[in-house]
């Protein structure tokens, strides 16, 4: 008679798939998710994007909602298509309630938040003058054009703020620091007259302060080199202020 068959152990159950642990991994998910946002933003250097992505890819219950939202911002830049798809998602991230009980929406604290972790590259006393002028209340709903304003600005800034800190570098030939202010005053006038002939979005005073006319840049410098007297300087950190503040004064409360 035969002999009945025990059933099989857990040790001898049939070994998982590849397919049946990549799913029941979520890796699956995750590496299709990394690869359509790898197509989707074409970064110049697709293996340090994936490194930030899967760095980003936080899912837990308790991670930072601002973290995530900034991460996502971060994948590309603002001037790229890809850019606005990461933006609405970045604004969805933020907006998700917190619980069941919870009601949609971004409140005013969680957008500061955000506007200040992107500006945390320039000065605290830099970030601050801009923050002002973008301010919200604490526990306003932020609709989305409001976000998309206040974010675009802050990146749109980052870029006005390396600007204006390269042009005092062309400036400091003798690697001192510090440059005649009269040949600084040269160069921050003829900024703010290119800021002046710009709309008061953004993107156009940046593209104003890109497009500062060389030529007429050429014939002022030139003047106040016959003139300058070095009795005066400037140092980078005043200059860079000045033309921030010029950036700002252009810049339309978000409200």
């Amino acid at each position: 008679m035969a002999e009945k068959r025990k059933p099989a152990s857990a040790d001898e159950k049939m070994p998982e798939s590849n397919r049946d642990f990549l799913e029941k991994s979520a890796v699956r998910s995750l590496l299709r998710g990394a690869i359509s946002k790898l197509i989707e933003n074409r970064p110049e250097d697709p293996i340090a994007f994936l490194a930030e992505y899967f760095d980003s890819a936080d899912n837990k219950p308790g991670s930072n909602k601002v973290a995530k939202a900034h991460q996502e911002l971060l994948l590309t830049h603002h001037s790229r298509p890809a850019f606005e798809s990461n933006m609405m998602l970045a604004y969805q991230i933020l907006s998700a309630p917190k619980n069941a009980k919870s009601k949609a929406g971004l409140k005013g604290d969680l957008f500061t938040e955000l506007l200040t972790k992107i500006l945390r590259e320039v000065p605290g006393e830099v970030s601050e003058v801009l923050l002002k002028k973008l301010l919200c209340y604490e526990n306003e709903v932020i609709p989305y054009d409001i976000f998309h304003s206040g974010v675009m600005t802050c990146f749109i800034f980052l870029d006005f703020y390396a600007e204006a800190d390269g042009l005092f570098t062309v400036l400091d030939t003798s690697r001192k620091k510090e440059v005649d202010k009269e040949l600084c005053d040269v160069v921050l006038n003829q900024l703010n007259a290119a800021l002046t002939a710009t709309k008061d979005d953004p993107k156009s005073i940046l593209e104003g302060a890109s497009k500062l006319r060389p030529d007429a840049l050429a014939i002022a410098l030139d003047n106040a080199f016959d003139s300058v007297v070095y009795d005066e300087s400037m140092a980078r950190d005043e200059f860079v202020m000045t033309a921030v503040i010029m950036f700002i004064a252009k810049v339309k409360p978000l409200r």
